[in-house]
């Protein structure tokens, strides 16, 4: 909404051109390239490494973003040496029971009307008031039979019990369903 006037333009001759902002000892890089051919995937990145790198953020045409990678494969992709982290926290130094510490949540616009819906999320819970070196935490699978909004589907709390359809299992493994509520098949 509204017009963009650009207020700096840089232009290069060649297929890549980098801004660098430095003090006496560090740089920051903040660049655009493409490899000139008619298919090319155009690459944009902001670091602290000159040029297309894997310690930079790496943002190509297509929208795909890497974090850790010149080559993401998927709308982000995290990658890292010793595996592939990635943090969510909550900004908070007084987590009670309850308090929702983070979340990951899958949505799609809702082809009726067209609203963005989400369908189902992973929540990582207070399941106590936290204190030092005792951070108690839960995870909240919730998902939607597609007549409701999402609703609690399986916990697993603090202390290792898992819950199936009930949100406070008292024992390693509760189930609670209105009709059949476990059946092993083979």
């Amino acid at each position: 909404s509204g017009t963009v006037t650009n207020c700096a333009s840089f232009t290069s001759t060649t297929d890549t051109c980098q801004i660098v902002i430095s003090d006496d000892g560090d740089a920051l890089y903040l660049g655009v390239s493409d490899d000139g051919g008619a298919s090319a995937v155009g690459v944009g990145w902001i670091g602290f490494n000159s040029g297309e790198n894997a310690n930079n953020l790496n943002i190509q045409s297509d929208g795909k973003v890497g974090i850790g990678t010149t080559d993401p494969n998927s709308l982000l992709s995290c990658h890292g040496a010793t595996g592939a982290v990635v943090d969510i926290n909550r900004e908070d130094t007084s987590v009670v029971i309850g308090d929702v510490i983070g979340a990951i949540q899958f949505g799609a616009d809702d082809p009726s009307d067209g609203t963005f819906t989400y369908g189902a999320f992973i929540k990582g819970v207070g399941d106590g008031t936290w204190g030092s070196s005792d951070t108690p935490g839960r995870l909240e699978f919730h998902t939607n039979d597609s007549t409701t909004a999402p609703s609690l589907a399986m916990v697993i709390k603090a202390t290792g019990n898992v819950g199936i359809g009930v949100a406070d299992p008292d024992v390693p493994l509760e189930i609670l369903d209105t009709s059949t509520q476990l059946k092993l098949s083979y």
